[in-house]
């Protein structure tokens, strides 16, 4: 499984430094309109299940990752 932290305020980031992560859990940061498909794409190929944390507020980043 794969976390894409999209949220400029990082709290997947934050969070994993908290404790080391199950072997079976990565976490992406990608925070960018312009890369965050490519980000989504190349997790997709590498895991079953991407979940992307996104910021509350509408932004171009939540459209092409909710597309996605």
């Amino acid at each position: 499984m794969v976390l894409i932290d999209a949220d400029p305020n990082r709290p997947l980031e934050a969070w994993s430094r908290l404790r080391p992560l199950s072997s079976q859990l990565r976490i992406m940061v990608d925070d960018s309109a312009e890369t965050v498909i490519d980000t989504i794409e190349e997790a997709r190929a590498g895991a079953d299940f991407v979940i992307v944390d996104l910021e509350g507020t509408a932004t171009d980043r939540i459209g092409f990752a909710v597309a996605r």
